[in-house]
């Protein structure tokens, strides 16, 4: 799913500047932000039924395996994996904003996935380094708390959401002012 948020949104504008085809799009009558809007839209979209799609084999899979699987715990877990992985296509987006191709977009996107992924992993190992969890994304996503209870972690999901929207404001306010053709 991270490869995913990440490839996809990093093509979503990267893709088209490296092409050369995003000039000729914003020579037609529509606006910057328009254009990196509805393609997060697109993306969120897409996203959802991802999420949807790799859910439903689990509530439909539990019960012929003997298992039980909580219907709230699902769409609790689901409302979380897409905060998740909305948030890293987020930021994804911006670096493709930034960025004159979507290689440099990806690297920064995994980049930054794979620092948090190793300052969570440090923080469960190391006292030290565990005082900075709270800076690692996965330190916000914990998808076996649902698998117990459908309790909801509002502070995580504040912060997934807060990231999507810091992120895609960023990327349309410097999507606004750069200059295509760099």
């Amino acid at each position: 799913m991270i490869v995913f948020s990440v490839g996809f949104a990093s093509a979503s504008l990267g893709g088209e500047i490296e092409k050369g085809t995003m000039e000729l799009l914003l020579s037609q009558p529509v606006t910057r932000r328009s254009v990196v809007l509805e393609r997060y839209l697109f993306f969120l979209l897409a996203l959802a039924a991802l999420v949807i799609a790799t859910l439903i084999p689990v509530v439909l899979g539990a019960p012929i395996a003997g298992g039980h699987v909580s219907i709230a715990g699902v769409a609790a877990l689901s409302l979380q994996a897409f905060l998740f992985f909305a948030a890293v296509g987020s930021y994804s987006v911006f670096f493709a904003a930034i960025s004159s191709t979507r290689s440099r977009a990806i690297f920064a996107s995994v980049a930054v996935a794979i620092v948090s992924y190793a300052l969570d992993v440090l923080a469960k190992l190391n006292n030290f380094v565990s005082n900075f969890h709270f800076l690692s994304l996965f330190y916000y996503y914990d998808p076996f708390r649902y698998l117990h209870s459908a309790s909801y972690a509002w502070g995580d999901l504040t912060v997934l959401t807060a990231i999507s929207v810091f992120s895609l404001t960023a990327a349309v306010l410097w999507f606004n002012h750069r200059d295509i053709a760099c």
